[in-house]
Parts: structure tokens; C-alpha cells; sequence
């Protein structure tokens, strides 16, 4: 989703720790961000998609583009260029087992990723304004109204209405500057395999 976060992993030379390709739309994607992950989906069908945004609504919506198009879809290609994304993080059930505990005398916030506990400070975690709130509603609805949008994306969604807060990937910097190639790894090596299709 965010080009300073696409910036960090291509300086860290991440597709060397684990083979990909990279591709940021910069938020939300031009039509041409998604062509190229459309043709790269065509001529590689076996390759998994993955994507990763903030844990915000806004984030999800994001990712929601590449598989559903935007609103505009009679001005965009609509449906033509849609891929089958999967949303690895930061999701909220990432940061649902939250803690709070006593730290050199600062609180903070204790959270467990793929069996890892970290600490990210309490400034990390943002409250949802109404809008959010709002907007997070509306993406619930269009997977009730959606065949592509799954249940695990409504779960998520869900989760965050309830704990009623926002994270942004940037946030895991407060964790080291390796971080984030560390967690990302950690994320997709947890993914199970899926069989190839015979």
C-alpha cells in the first residue's frame, strides 16, 4: 500500500530473504498499478498475491481495489483487471491479545504476532473517529453484497470495530528498523501451502 514502506523493504533488498516481486501503488492504485499486477497474475497463475496495508479502514479499502476495483468501475476497467489478494496484514487480530504491562517504568502495550510477543508504545495505536467507523461498516457490507470479499476479510473487520483502534505499519519501526522484513517473513512463512491444481 504506502511507498515509504515498499521504499524500506526494496532498501533492505527483501525478495533476497524471500523471492518476490514488489509493488506499491502508493496508496490507492492508478489503473496502471493494477494492469501490471493483473499481467503478472496472468502470466504467473500459481503465484500467490499478498498485500499489506495499515490496520485502518482505509487501509483495507485499499487492497479492496485490486480485487474489486474502485467505485468508479465503469471509468476504471471495473473488474477487468481484479486479482485474488490476499491481506496478510497488519490485521487486527495481529493486535488483539493486548496487554498492559509495566516497562522501566513507562506502560506498554503487549501484543502477540505469530507467537511473538512485541511491544509497541501506546502513541502506536490511534483511536477509530467516526468516519472510520463508518467506513469500516460500509466494508462490512460490501462482503455481505460480495462473492469476491470473504468472511475472514469480515472477521477482520469486525474486530476492528470492536477494539475500536487503528495501527499503522509504520508503527512496527518503534520495534527496530529490521523489523518489519523480519515480521513480514515470519507472516508469509506462516501461510499454509496450497496444492497446485492438477
Amino acid at each position: 500500500e504506502k511507498e515509504g514502506v515498499y521504499t524500506r523493504l526494496a532498501e533492505d533488498r527483501f525478495f533476497d530473504i524471500f523471492p518476490c516481486i514488489l509493488v506499491t501503488g502508493k496508496g490507492f492504485p492508478d489503473l496502471a498499478s493494477r494492469a501490471i499486477v493483473h499481467v503478472l497474475h496472468m502470466r504467473f497463475p500459481n503465484l500467490p498475491i499478498y498485500g499489506i496495508c495499515d490496520c485502518n479502514p482505509y487501509g483495507v479499502a485499499v487492497l479492496q481495489t485490486y480485487t474489486c476495483g474502485s467505485h468508479k468501475r465503469k471509468l476504471d476497467g471495473g473488474y477487468r483487471y481484479s486479482v485474488p489478494i490476499q491481506w496478510i496484514g497488519l490485521r487486527p487480530s495481529h493486535l488483539t491479545n493486548i496487554k498492559q504491562q509495566q516497562h522501566q517504568g513507562q506502560a506498554l502495550l503487549t501484543t502477540t504476532t505469530n507467537n511473538t510477543a512485541t511491544n509497541l508504545p501506546p502513541q502506536a495505536f490511534q483511536a477509530l473517529t467516526e468516519l472510520d467507523r463508518r467506513k469500516v461498516s460500509k466494508l462490512i457490507v460490501q462482503c455481505d453484497n460480495s462473492t469476491i470479499l470473504n468472511q475472514d476479510t469480515k472477521e477482520e473487520l469486525q474486530t476492528m470495530l470492536r477494539s475500536g483502534f487503528k495501527v499503522e505499519l509504520e508503527a512496527l519501526h518503534w520495534l527496530g528498523m529490521d523489523y518489519m522484513c523480519e515480521w513480514l517473513e515470519k507472516t508469509l512463512l506462516s501461510i499454509p501451502l496450497q496444492s497446485e491444481p492438477s
